[in-house]
């Protein structure tokens, strides 16, 4: 019942004229009263079963009905209805016999100035029962979407009360092995941890301090089978069933590491071919630079490069090409010796750094290089003629810098290449270099600065080559439909029972593996290829609503709308012919812009936003909250949501002036009646923070990685 609402009185009395000189004192004391008057137990019934009264009124004095039948019959209806009796001689006794039963006050009929104030104190007590009620039906709804939350999270949690186990999710159950509810609960934590640590971690408990925060200890866990694991401990105070506990998450350091190293190698290796990428050897050509000096010191570099390879990825296609380079890698790992270090150099060229003692053994290796690669491709190929390479090779006599040292050998390769290909030559200071008038020596080009040019050249023709690459490979995706959509869930914290997804594009290859690695999408945007691609992901984003819908699910879409979309006049009408063509709902899709490209374009922006409004479509704002006076795009457009950078979340819950200043951005955002969304929340206590702060919907790997099917379960977080 609001405050200000009117109240629904029940009068029991057979008496309209006493009945309406009570509802008169009530209104002259400044209450709205709507009443209902009844004199009999079946018409008493039938209004109970019809409305749900806020006060009831007793004053049936002629039996009609008695105080205990009228009484029985109200607290049968299980509505929270204060029962007042209005007493004269006669009744007097039995009232007082029932007021132990529940009745809240019994008042001399004629005492009407009493009767104000005890309505009124019923009213004050009501509306604090239903609020108590409420928040105790939110708390209950919010302790729920936690626990629900808590045991889906990828994250290993456990509840601990006096050093024993009183709860745990199935991460936690997992990670030691697999084991059941009832194995764990008062099992004590020690149990968990490897003897060798016993003491550490006896310690470190009792200095454990009570206040709110994260501590952290570095201890090795074991599982039930005693398989041994390095592990992080976070320790913080929580409370279950409002007794108070403690939070452990653990997180594995031993597969945290195996990432690390697996990241590491990644880092340094080149993911098409598997061999080095130009990092690592350039890293290890410094390191042999220092030792050239030393007895035994020398290498030589070899630079191997593909003749026209160019032509032949323009003939056969990029896929062609990259079988290609992975051919040629294979050939030259099988050529080199244990201790030379090879890589992928650039687009189609390899470098060899090799330790070698004598000039031969380097022209031997580029010997059966060209020999080999010759030896693949004996027979005719799709290729259109037959892949060679072109080989130059600098010795370390004289070299100061890596640069120098590539710089010699590259030039090397390229009279190899101007002669015609399919041979190796040796770098010679005062030899020509092809394709200059004046027939200048290679040390004087150096010093007038032409060898530069010549390698900005170079550099700049497999820049375009790349740039050439992935549009075209973005054009065969939308051409072929080589792309396919993933979800990932947007959860609320306040009780929307909506599937909410954000949508999201991944280019896919001729294998039906998602491509990894460039920035494809920016790579688009450069292009001008970005709006096409919005199309192919909002008309098949529609097309999956509402399939999705037909099924019965309440499913809604976060789309995003690049800034070549937003000035693009066309999208609107696209978006609508979509609809229609589905018959799918506006309602149903929210269409996100990032805050910059709002700024950038305010007045198609506002063109376009007021457009899907009239389609119903809902709005948010992303990667919001960086710029300055953010706020003031809230007041101008009509925004939904605003999805706030991923920034805000970062160590969230271990710095607490990025909790203070969280709390009061998302508390200016919903003073403008716009839904808040917290994205890469990776963790529980992240989690904890933004409940607290009070935001609307969360977003991110701690509920669910993009993937490419619609089925996070959303029954398993009740009211969300």
């Amino acid at each position: 019942m609001l405050a200000d609402a009117p109240i629904k009185l029940l009068i029991i009395d057979p008496s309209r004229d006493d009945s309406e000189a009570r509802i008169s004192t009530l209104r002259n004391a400044g209450l709205a009263v709507h009443t209902k008057r009844v004199d009999s137990a079946h018409e008493l019934i039938d209004e109970l079963g019809k409305v749900e009264f806020d006060i009831a009124l007793y004053a049936c004095n002629d039996g009609n009905i008695s105080l205990s039948d009228a009484y029985k019959i109200c607290a049968n209806a299980k509505q929270d209805l204060p029962f007042i009796v209005l007493h004269q001689d006669g009744i007097a006794k039995e009232a007082d016999v029932t007021a132990n039963q529940g009745i809240r006050d019994i008042i001399p009929k004629n005492d009407l100035q009493r009767l104000q104030r005890v309505v009124k104190r019923e009213l004050n007590d009501l509306r604090i029962r239903q609020q108590l009620s409420g928040l105790q039906r939110q708390l209950r709804e919010s302790e729920q979407r936690c626990a629900s939350l808590i045991e889906n999270s990828q994250n290993a949690i456990a509840y601990i009360h006096d050093g024993m186990h009183i709860g745990a999710n199935a991460a936690y159950l997992g990670m030691f092995g697999n084991l059941d509810v009832e194995d764990i609960e008062g099992l004590p934590i020690m149990d968990m941890v490897a003897p060798i640590d016993h003491k550490k971690f006896k310690s470190f408990l009792r200095k454990l301090p009570t206040k709110s925060g994260i501590s952290e200890l570095d201890v090795k866990c074991q599982s039930s089978s005693g398989v041994l694991f390095d592990a992080r401990m976070e320790f913080s105070n929580a409370s279950i069933d409002d007794e108070p506990c403690t939070q452990i998450i653990i997180r594995d350091q031993s597969r945290k590491k195996e990432l690390e190293e697996k990241i590491e190698l990644l880092s340094l290796q080149d993911a098409q071919t598997s061999l080095h990428n130009r990092s690592f050897f350039s890293n290890k050509l410094d390191q042999a630079i220092e030792h050239f000096n030393e007895p035994g010191g020398g290498s030589c570099l070899l630079y191997v490069s593909i003749d026209q390879f160019r032509a032949i990825r323009n003939h056969t296609g990029i896929a062609a090409g990259d079988v290609l380079l992975k051919v040629v890698a294979g050939i030259l790992a099988k050529a080199v010796n244990e201790n030379d270090i090879l890589a992928r150099f650039c687009d189609h060229s390899f470098t060899i750094l090799s330790p070698c003692s004598e000039n031969c053994e380097a022209e031997e290796l580029a010997r059966r290089i060209c020999e080999a690669l010759d030896k693949q491709f004996t027979a005719p190929h799709d290729y259109g003629f037959n892949p060679t390479c072109s080989i130059g090779i600098a010795y370390s006599e004289g070299k100061t810098t890596s640069q120098d040292f590539i710089d010699h050998a590259y030039f090397a390769c390229e009279i190899a290449r101007a002669n015609g290909g399919n041979q190796f030559s040796i770098y010679d200071a005062n030899a020509a270099l092809p394709g200059y008038e004046d027939n200048a020596p290679l040390d004087r080009l150096q010093k007038d600065s032409v060898e530069p040019v010549q390698e900005e050249s170079e550099e700049a023709e497999e820049t375009e080559e790349i740039t050439v690459n992935v549009e075209g490979l973005i054009k065969k995706s939308l051409q072929n439909n080589r792309m396919r959509l993933l979800y990932q869930s947007v959860v609320s914290l306040q009780g929307d029972s909506r599937e909410n997804y954000a949508v999201m594009a991944r280019l896919i290859d001729d294998n039906d593996k998602e491509i990894k690695g460039a920035n494809i999408f920016g790579e688009a945007e450069v292009s001008g290829l970005m709006a096409d691609v919005d199309r192919w992901v909002i008309k098949r984003a529609i097309k999956e609503i509402t399939k999705q819908r037909k099924e019965g699910r309440k499913v809604n879409f976060f789309i995003t709308i690049s800034n070549a979309s937003l000035i693009d006049s066309s999208t609107l009408l696209m978006i609508c012919d979509s609809l229609r063509e589905e018959q799918a709902k506006g309602a149903w899709l929210t269409f996100q812009i990032r805050e910059t490209d709002l700024r950038a374009h305010t007045q198609e922006a506002k063109a376009l936003i007021m457009g899907l409004k009239k389609i119903k479509c809902q709005i948010a704002v992303t990667h919001f909250g960086l710029a300055s006076k953010s706020e003031s795009i809230l007041k101008r457009l009509p925004i939904d949501f605003v999805k706030l950078d991923a920034s805000f979340v970062e160590n969230l819950a271990t710095k607490q002036e990025k909790q203070d200043e969280l709390t009061k951005i998302n508390a200016s955002i919903q003073d403008h009646g716009i839904k808040t969304i917290a994205t890469a929340v990776e963790d529980a206590n992240s989690l904890a923070v933004l409940w607290t702060v009070g935001v609307n919907y969360i977003q991110g790997y701690f509920l669910q990685e993009p993937s490419a099917t619609i089925a996070f379960d959303f029954s398993s977080t009740e009211g969300i």
